[in-house]
């Protein structure tokens, strides 16, 4: 009976250290430069803009359409506050879109050279969709 508890308790030290391993290496951040926009701006970001039939058609970024959310961040109404504006543990996010009609859309583009120093990309997101009368 001794043996078998000596057992059970390094099984349960191993089976803590393979959770504790794999949580640390979860949290690692992006390396790619500005991912997160933790620059809180758009910086290797590209925005385009347009309408339903052809987001892209409109090359930038369009205030109100394209907004960087800063830290603390709030609930979002359009969720009936059921989400938060930024993901866990972020500063700074991105939303896309605004409450006006017309079939607007949005669209951001981020390229990557992947590196031995720009290979990790952590990408956080929720979609949101609403019919705000159309």
């Amino acid at each position: 009976m001794k043996q078998l508890h000596s057992y059970c308790r390094i099984l349960s030290v191993g089976f803590f250290f393979i959770i504790f391993s794999l949580q640390v290496y979860a949290q690692v951040e992006s390396t790619c430069p500005n991912s997160n926009f933790q620059l809180g701006d758009f910086t290797g970001w590209i925005g385009y803009w347009g309408n339903f039939e052809n987001p892209p058609a409109n090359l930038g970024l369009r205030n109100g359409r394209h907004t960087i959310i800063t830290s603390p961040g709030t609930y979002d109404p359009h969720t009936e506050n059921g989400l938060f504006t930024l993901p866990p543990g972020e500063s700074y996010g991105a939303r896309l879109g605004n409450d006006d009609v017309n079939a607007e859309a949005e669209q951001l583009r981020y390229s990557i050279s992947v590196t031995e120093n720009t290979n990790l990309f952590i990408y956080k997101y929720a979609v949101v969709l609403e019919d705000p009368g159309h």
